[in-house]
C-alpha cells in the first residue's frame, strides 16, 4: 500500500479528461493503493481490481484503456496468464502533492490564523 501514490491521485482526478468515468477514477484508486513503493508499480489482476472495485472484469479492461489513453497510468502488458504491471504517470515516491490542489486549503487555514 502506498499513501503517496493514493494521495498523488486523488488531487489528480479533478485534472482528468470529462471521458472519465467514476469507475475509471475507482480504478486508478485501486491501481494507487496497490503500488509498491520500491519499484513504483503494481501488479493486479484485472479479477483483483473488478473485486475491489465492484464492477465487472469487461468494465474493468474498458477503464484501464481510457486510464492509459489519457496518461494516467502507463501499462506493461505481461505475455500468457501473468498479470499486466501498471505504473502511475508522473508519479516518484515521496513526490508532493499536486500544488494547485493543496492551495486553496492552504490559503483558508492561513487566513484564519491572522
Amino acid at each position: 500500500m502506498s499513501v503517496s501514490a493514493l494521495i498523488y491521485s486523488i488531487d489528480r482526478l479533478s485534472e482528468l479528461p470529462r471521458n472519465i468515468t467514476p469507475a475509471d477514477k475507482l480504478v486508478l484508486i485501486v491501481i494507487s493503493n496497490l503500488i509498491n513503493e520500491k519499484t513504483l508499480n503494481a501488479w493486479p489482476s484485472v479479477d483483483h481490481i473488478a473485486r475491489a472495485c465492484g464492477i465487472n472484469s469487461g468494465a474493468v479492461r474498458r477503464s484501464l484503456r481510457r486510464l492509459e489513453a489519457c496518461g494516467a497510468i502507463a501499462t506493461n502488458r505481461a505475455a500468457g496468464r501473468v498479470s499486466n504491471q501498471y505504473t502511475l504517470s508522473g508519479f516518484a515516491y515521496g513526490s508532493q502533492p499536486a500544488q494547485s490542489a493543496r492551495q486553496p486549503a492552504q490559503s483558508a487555514r492561513q487566513s484564519n490564523h491572522i
